[in-house]
């Protein structure tokens, strides 16, 4: 809502404000893994994991968008959706295929 708000995909350059959303989402999902031994501390830090994914999604898709040619702008769009429900996906994965401890996979 504040980035929305704020309408920082057009005030801010998208591959930057990806980056650094991408970052910060990746940093909170680090401090989960490491620091978060019950939910006082691991909900607020899967909030903000969202709150910084809200500059990385749709901010991917503007950036999909405008970068793909007009023909192609579906296919684009759709590989990005699947890469981004892959990434999503795959700690499942992982973690249905061994028995390790959550903060590894």
């Amino acid at each position: 809502v504040v980035s929305t708000t704020l309408n920082l995909a057009d005030r801010v350059p998208p591959h930057l404000l990806l980056a650094a959303s991408a970052a910060a989402a990746a940093v909170c999902t680090l401090a989960v893994a490491v620091w978060a031994t019950g939910l006082d501390v691991a909900v607020p830090l899967r909030f903000l994991t969202g709150v910084f994914l809200a500059g990385v999604y749709p901010v991917g898709m503007k950036l999909m968008a405008s970068w793909s040619v007009r023909a192609a702008r579906g296919k684009a769009l759709g590989i990005l959706v699947g890469a981004l429900t892959l990434g999503s996906a795959l700690p499942h994965l992982i973690s249905g295929l061994g028995s390790w401890d959550w903060q590894v996979v």
